[in-house]
């Protein structure tokens, strides 16, 4: 049996009927509460089930230290750990955000705005997202007038030091029109959702020119078979990459729900024949 956990309280960042469509495809759903001392909870499956978690960062860094190694298996690859591991495997002409420039916080804190923005060519927006995938920090784009509530709050309220690695680069957000949210597998598109601008998402299976060019820039990033989440904006010049992440901790907005849990199947699977 494949049992997959999910997080209590984030069963919303699922499509509706996501968990209806595992038990279709051999995979059961289990909904977990979230306690940071709880005992291990083996009781979640037999010994010869295998199991994997979706939920927040710390919910999937706290359940992998609790699950036993004989049926856990992490669905959070090294890659995507961090942005510097698969940053080079997007092609320059697909990539949103060019012209990186990587920082430590002391040096950004140091430096500051005027310097950062001249470092960049004179930009008025500057765009920060911490090398790490694992989210101590969300990404921001920012102006000037935003430089000092964003030191203030990122080094008192989250998990930055200052040794964290930061991305720098021009703010685009103007150039933004739509954001879209994709599920790939083998370098295909199986289900796109857009998402952002304070708008409803919309599942865009049925957007037949959107899903082939979103699947054109999936196979220049030659990722392999193992399925993962591409985000994409559109801009003026067309669809650009903003980043990879992975099915564990990926909200799905309105993803086609049927191809999601195959998605987890064939993860599942994967895993077996690995084990075999």
């Amino acid at each position: 049996m494949f049992t997959l956990i999910i997080e209590e309280g984030m069963e919303h960042h699922l499509p509706d009927g996501f968990f209806a469509a595992c038990e279709n495809v051999g995979v059961q759903c289990k909904v977990h509460t979230y306690l940071e001392y709880r005992d291990q909870p083996s009781f979640f499956a037999n010994k010869d089930d295998l199991i994997s978690v979706w939920g927040s960062i710390k919910f999937v860094s706290k359940m992998s230290n609790w699950l036993s190694s004989d049926n856990y298996f992490s669905s959070f690859p090294l890659m995507f750990h961090y942005y510097h591991l698969y940053q080079h495997r997007i092609p320059s002409s697909i990539k949103l955000n060019t012209g990186n420039v990587m920082l430590p916080f002391s040096e950004l804190k140091d430096r500051g705005f005027d310097n950062i923005s001249q470092i960049l060519g004179g930009v008025d927006s500057v765009f920060f997202r911490p090398d790490q995938a694992l989210k101590i920090c969300e990404a921001a784009a920012l102006h000037k007038k935003d430089w000092e509530e964003w030191l203030l709050y990122t080094e008192s309220h989250t998990g930055v030091s200052d040794t964290t690695l930061f991305w720098i680069s021009k703010g685009l957000e103007g150039d933004i029109k739509q954001e879209y949210r994709c599920v790939v597998e083998s370098s295909k598109v199986l289900s796109v959702s857009s998402y952002g601008f304070e708008q409803e998402p919309v599942n865009m299976d049925d957007d037949k020119e959107l899903v082939d060019e979103a699947t054109k820039l999936a196979s220049l990033l030659n990722l392999g078979e193992q399925p993962y989440v591409m985000d994409l904006a559109q801009t003026p010049k067309g669809l650009k990459v903003i980043e990879i992440n992975c099915l564990s901790t990926s909200g799905m907005y309105k993803i086609s729900s049927e191809k999601l849990a195959e998605c987890w199947h064939l993860v599942f699977q994967k895993e077996l024949e690995a084990r075999l």
